[in-house]
């Protein structure tokens, strides 16, 4: 099937098939005269895409739904993950409609003190913008969806301003190349963080001893020379470090704990799962992420 016929089945556009293309989302084969020759599945497949990126997924969000063995659990996660910031939105724009009919100081304190009850996670955005706070909050946006209703979480909260509005944090350069590639999808992407941990909390044996290979595997591979080579995975340890040294998992972690429901609970989870699986490899991973294995 040549272009003008896929551009009519599948209601798309020759250059968003290309754009398609070029973002890695589909590769079409080509004849012996170098067309390229599009099946009924690559048909098929561009009308999931186009669905799917109409809907207003991102070209990495489409490329993780595509390659996922559960893409319910997945929009489904993204789905919430946009209900969420469009509660957040909404919240924003009912503000600036207060503000603008009265813009007065007597409402902007007003305004002040109805932004207390806004999310955690965009209260922490909002304190810490750009790049250093989407580097910090990005993996914990997902256990930080709730206002802030007891003292001792407003303690912890104050707490964690004060550190992280001292901190000094030298941030690696792959990582910063990491965010200016893929910042943006990184953000837009959602996750449930108890999702995979229940999987395998309530897997079967089989599901269970094929992870445990796997684990044991990839462990391995972390303690080998050639690991050293990949620059992300430097990256992310040279920062792990910095963090400790800078009191991160002393200050920061316990008082999220405190701050996020959500957050221990994963953690307890977290640590369930290591016993469950890790520790009967002599595989054992800390919250810090280090890793050791027993031989």
């Amino acid at each position: 099937m040549r272009i003008h016929e896929v551009c009519q089945a599948t209601g798309l556009t020759k250059k968003a098939i290309n754009w398609y293309e070029e973002q890695g989302l589909i590769a079409i084969p080509t004849d012996e005269n170098g067309y390229r020759d599009f099946q009924d599945a690559d048909i098929q497949k561009l009308k999931e895409i186009g669905l799917l990126r109409s809907l207003g997924l991102s070209a990495k969000e489409i490329e993780t739904v595509l390659r996922a063995s559960d893409k319910p659990a997945v929009l489904k996660a993204i789905q919430a993950q946009k209900q969420s910031a469009l509660e957040a939105q909404q919240f924003q724009v009912e503000l600036l409609g207060k503000l603008s009919q009265n813009y007065t100081s007597d409402t902007i304190e007003q305004l002040r003190q109805e932004w207390n009850s806004a999310p955690i996670g965009q209260k922490l955005q909002s304190a810490f913008p750009g790049f250093f706070g989407r580097v910090l909050f990005q993996h914990f946006l997902p256990y930080l969806q709730e206002p802030i209703r007891t003292e001792e979480q407003q303690n912890a909260y104050q707490t964690i301003l004060t550190f992280l509005d001292g901190l000094e944090l030298q941030i690696p350069l792959a990582i910063r190349i990491a965010d200016r590639l893929w910042g943006e999808a990184y953000d837009r992407l959602a996750f449930d963080p108890n999702a995979g941990i229940n999987r395998l909390l309530n897997a079967s044996e089989a599901e269970l001893e094929a992870f445990k290979k796997t684990v044991l595997q990839e462990a391995r591979k972390r303690r080998k020379w050639t690991a050293r080579l990949n620059p992300f995975l430097h990256a992310h340890q040279t920062l792990r470090r910095r963090l400790t040294e800078a009191g991160y998992y002393d200050v920061f972690l316990p008082n999220l704990r405190i701050l996020s429901a959500t957050y221990a609970e994963y953690m307890d989870r977290l640590q369930a799962l290591n016993c469950t699986v890790c520790e009967e490899q002599g595989i054992h991973m800390d919250e810090r992420g280090r890793i050791t294995i027993e031989e």
